[in-house]
């Protein structure tokens, strides 16, 4: 009965952001290839321009490689627009139950059973929601690679695997890493993120400004103790004679756990402190 409940309110909490997430699916599909396109012919004549300036007979324009044309112009501003879009959503699935028409926020806490239940299905919703935007942004950089090799002709563009795109090792260098493990990096991560703002959301809704206040200091000190680890167990791997994996699976452990005290700092506050 109980994860039936769970499923409901995760079915109604999609429903909800379902429109937001057609509006930036819509929006990066239509965005980034016309990005890559303008991006493309934006980096190639101004080399050519270059070379024209110089002179020099024989000489052609560089080669020009996809990653140059997906880190700057239209292309990182889609996604930077889409990451600040989530962001503003996450604060926005709490607060309009406050601030809506009608209080719903008491109807829907006081619906029977443990309301660990609403903050599961509105934090599955969002997880699900991102995990479709970034399989999209994998299909995404597919296009537009291919667009990008159909724009120039193959003289000028210098080879570039898709998936280097993607992955940046923390210590310093630019590997390959296996996808299992930039799958868990990047999905702990995310959901461990949200699991923070959340808790910020809850101090404020919960103490009000005092709550808030809470929170920037809560986010303040995530976002320090995260950076911290990085750096320690990033620059002192080596002293400790660990493996690059061990490392890697020692932060996994770490973001685990700050999970875990996130989720029950919040089951504390959504069942003992919060105000409908």
């Amino acid at each position: 009965m109980s994860m039936n409940r769970t499923w409901k309110l995760l079915q109604f909490e999609f429903n909800r952001l379902w429109k937001v997430l057609i509006g930036l699916i819509l929006f990066n599909m239509v965005v980034q290839p016309l990005g890559v396109i303008w991006s493309t012919y934006r980096y190639f004549n101004r080399d050519v321009s270059a070379v024209t300036t110089l002179e020099m007979p024989g000489t052609v324009a560089r080669a020009l490689a996809f990653n140059e044309v997906t880190q700057s112009g239209i292309v990182t501003l889609a996604i930077l627009f889409t990451v600040f879009a989530l962001i503003f959503y996450t604060f926005y699935t709490w607060y309009r139950e406050w601030y809506g028409k009608s209080r719903f926020s008491y109807r829907l806490m006081m619906i029977p059973g443990n309301r660990m239940q609403v903050y599961f299905a509105k934090l599955l919703a969002l997880y699900i929601g991102v995990l479709l935007l970034v399989a999209l942004q994998i299909v995404l950089l597919a296009v537009g690679n291919w667009i990008f090799e159909w724009v120039l002709s193959e003289d000028v563009i210098r080879p570039i695997h898709l998936f280097e795109l993607y992955y940046w090792n923390d210590f310093g260098n630019e590997i390959f890493l296996p996808v299992l493990q930039i799958m868990i990096n990047r999905y702990v991560m995310g959901f461990m993120t949200l699991n923070i703002v959340f808790v910020g959301i809850l101090l404020e809704r919960s103490f009000g400004l005092a709550g808030f206040i809470s929170g920037l200091a809560f986010y303040l000190i995530s976002l320090i103790g995260s950076v911290a680890v990085i750096s320690v167990i990033g620059g002192q791997a080596y002293k400790w004679y660990l493996f690059y994996d061990e490392a890697l699976y020692m932060m996994y452990g770490i973001m685990v756990l700050y999970t875990l005290i996130c989720i029950g700092i919040s089951h504390y506050l959504i069942n003992h402190r919060l105000r409908v």
